[in-house]
């Protein structure tokens, strides 16, 4: 018996065991998963923080602009996202798996991406190098002395040697924003722990279509710039001063022109003088357009004063450019500035001083609250005076001159933030470029310097405003935009768009007898709404004409009139069915492209739909999908 019970227990034991040994392994197989994952995760995190840290030393190294920092922090980046790609292997095990697989997808192609695009930005570091000094950047430029005048002809003679590796560059940086945006923001929770996921996703979107689109355009840039600067043979250039206190559609009055020829890099010489004594030599017997004939009292003809009343500066200068021919010389290039433009320029190097002329500066000019530039050449070119003086908007050419002069001569450490004032100029329209050649007009509408009337898709909106008699107003005059957005009842897009102008300074003494400089008078304004090609005007209010409504330029135009006496304030609406119902702009993102015309002020913009309302400034061409701003 006592055989058969030890028996009997030792098997009970053994049985035990068996089913804990059995459990344990159970419970073996079901963890095993999650410290496997717990351990890659925290293994991969450990990379992302040295990621984090490298990140850290590229933005350093941009605010120091100092290009052998950034190569070298690019370098360290290039390490630590092999790292954190090599950890972040194991996880391409559960790609398979439904749901979590489209995560790990992600993840593997924003990394992919980014090795990718800073792979690229090594390579253009690499080119830049040699310029770094004409840049304003700390480097291994090789050519640290002399001004910017001379380093443009060094530029010139071997920019194209660099042109290979900005090509390779641009690709690859393509190739990597291509992975990342594969990416869906709308796939990610707007915010996980105190990590603003889909908004940082968006953000990375946005800018890597904005730099993608930038960096794709260097290439074909590089193989101008030698033209630009005359390397082989001279490049002439027609400079076009557009008075936007005196707004037209291209930006302003065409008040006076310049000649440029820039050879190596080097101006070899200049001439401006009043467009009123180009036009004298012009002669013109062409009969004036409507608006002309409407508008300006006693104007039988189209000067070439005139000439630039479409917002398309393409479609202008290409009826501006070949009646300017027949009084001027050939130009390779025309670009068109404003007062903003000198401004900006005197902002950057500081006041300038011409002999016969006095000091030109941005302090403001109690006389008329504006900059006293601004103010000194309207003095200049339109005070009256008791003796007839010739020309006298030639001052353009001795400003433009010692403008240039000073900016070849600049000290380099404001070389960087010219070049950075000349893209923004650039966006916001203070400068236009027109090219009878179309391979530097092909680049200047890339770049969106073109000043052209775009194509869109979805919602349309370029508000052009033209001042035909009404002094310097634009000096002093401020407009609002609202728009708002609902269905009627068939399911079309309705839409009131609500203008507001004000004018808050007091009438200028415009009694031209008694020599009073007239800036701020009645704004007369011939007013035209773009909007998408086959919308419908269903009313205007407040238009002193009666608003028409054609088609211009691929979209519909509405067209009206208005005045304002100073001070004071202007109000009218147009209220019209856009082309498309509010399922298919739903389909097209509730797209909205909002064009900028050249030479306004920043514009206050609303707008309101579907309970939205969003509210921001208008200062170049803005695209706008679901009211986030993209510009």
């Amino acid at each position: 018996m006592k055989i058969k019970s030890i028996l009997f227990n030792l098997k009970r034991k053994f049985s035990l065991s068996k089913k804990k040994i059995i459990f344990l392994i159970i419970i073996v197989l079901v963890l095993s998963p999650f410290f496997y994952l717990g351990f890659i995760s925290f293994r991969f995190y450990k990379t992302v923080l040295r990621l984090k840290e490298a990140k850290e030393e590229v933005k350093v190294a941009i605010t120091n602009q100092s290009l052998p920092q950034l190569e070298t922090a690019l370098q360290n980046s290039q390490k630590n996202l092999e790292a954190t790609k090599l950890a972040f292997q194991p996880f391409l095990l559960f790609k398979p798996l439904p749901i979590i697989g489209n995560y790990i997808r992600d993840g593997q192609n924003l990394l992919n991406g980014s090795l990718k695009i800073n792979q690229a930005a090594i390579t253009l570091t690499t080119s830049l190098e040699p310029h770094a000094d004409l840049l304003g950047l700390k480097g291994k430029g090789s050519f640290k002395s002399g001004t910017i005048q001379e380093r443009l002809v060094i530029l010139s003679e071997t920019l194209k040697q660099q042109s290979p590796q900005i090509k390779e560059s641009a690709e690859t940086f393509s190739q990597g924003t291509d992975l990342i945006l594969t990416i869906n923001p709308q796939n990610y929770p707007t915010k996980f722990g105190k990590w603003k996921i889909r908004t940082n996703l968006e953000k990375l979107e946005t800018s890597l279509k904005e730099t993608n689109q930038i960096i794709e355009l260097l290439p074909e840039t590089v193989q101008i710039i030698p033209t630009l600067l005359g390397s082989q043979k001279a490049t002439h250039y027609l400079v076009l001063l557009q008075n936007d206190a005196e707004l037209r559609p291209t930006g302003g009055f065409i008040t006076a022109y310049a000649r440029l020829e820039v050879k190596r890099g080097i101006i070899t010489s200049s001439f401006s003088e009043d467009i009123y004594s180009l036009d004298r030599r012009f002669q013109s017997h062409i009969p004036a357009p409507k608006p002309i004939k409407e508008y300006l009292v006693n104007i039988p003809y189209w000067y070439l004063r005139d000439m630039n009343l479409s917002p398309d500066f393409k479609v202008s200068m290409e009826t501006f450019y070949p009646n300017y021919l027949k009084v001027g010389q050939p130009a390779d290039v025309v670009i068109a500035i404003d007062t903003h433009f000198l401004t900006t320029l005197i902002n950057i190097l500081g006041e300038v001083n011409l002999p016969g002329y006095g000091t030109f500066s941005t302090r403001t000019d109690p006389s008329c609250h504006c900059p006293q530039v601004i103010y000194k050449l309207e003095r200049i070119i339109d005070q009256p005076r008791s003796t007839i003086v010739k020309n006298r908007k030639s001052i353009l050419s001795p400003l433009m001159q010692a403008l240039i002069n000073k900016t070849l001569t600049a000290p380099r450490d404001r070389w960087s933030q010219l070049f950075k004032s000349f893209y923004q100029l650039g966006r916001e329209k203070s400068i236009l470029i027109y090219s009878p050649s179309p391979q530097i007009e092909k680049v200047a509408e890339d770049w969106n310097f073109a000043g052209r009337v775009l194509p869109s898709k979805g919602d349309y909106l370029m508000v052009v405003d033209s001042n035909m008699g009404g002094a310097k107003s634009n000096l002093y005059i401020k407009e609002e935009v609202k728009e708002e957005y609902m269905r009627d009842k068939t399911g079309k897009v309705k839409k009131i768009v609500t203008l507001t102008y004000r004018n808050p300074q007091p009438w200028s003494n415009c009694n031209l007898e008694s020599g009073g400089l007239c800036l701020n008078g009645e704004y007369r304004d011939w007013l035209r709404l773009y909007v998408p090609m086959g919308s419908q005007l269903i009313k205007a209010d407040n238009s002193l004409t009666k608003v028409t409504s054609y088609s211009d330029l691929g979209k519909t135009v509405f067209e009206g009139y208005l005045k304002l006496r100073p001070p004071g304030f202007y109000r009218l609406s147009f209220t019209y069915l856009l082309p498309f119902s509010w399922t298919e702009w739903q389909k097209l993102n509730y797209s909205l492209l909002i064009q900028k015309q050249a030479g306004s002020k920043p514009i206050k913009e609303e707008i309101k739909g579907e309970g939205k309302r969003l509210n921001f400034t208008l200062t170049q061409d803005t695209k706008i999908n679901n009211f986030n701003l993209i510009n």
